[in-house]
């Protein structure tokens, strides 16, 4: 088939996949995201999770050293984690 022809019956299946399969890649992509979010959140009250908070700690450790600006922003997050580490530990 020459550019500009149009469409031929022997196209119709090819051309009838590709919408199943964006959607399948957009339901994946939906699902991937779900998955993201209930892996760092607590699923019956919504907050976030032990995990995310390492991981967010990683990285603004990571950025503190790299910038030296945000070491006090890093100095505020190990103030707040020793204040909750005591609050957990007493109750």
């Amino acid at each position: 088939m020459d550019v500009g022809e149009g469409i031929h019956e022997n196209d119709m299946p090819t051309m009838s996949l590709s919408p199943s399969q964006l959607a399948a890649a957009l339901q994946n992509a939906d699902l991937l995201n779900e998955v993201g979010r209930l892996a760092i959140t607590d699923e019956l009250t919504g907050i976030y999770n032990r995990r995310f908070f390492f991981e967010m700690a990683e990285k603004e450790f990571t950025r503190a050293v790299r910038d030296k600006s945000h070491s006090r922003s890093c100095w505020w997050t190990l103030t707040i984690l020793r204040i909750l580490m005591t609050a957990t530990d007493t109750w």
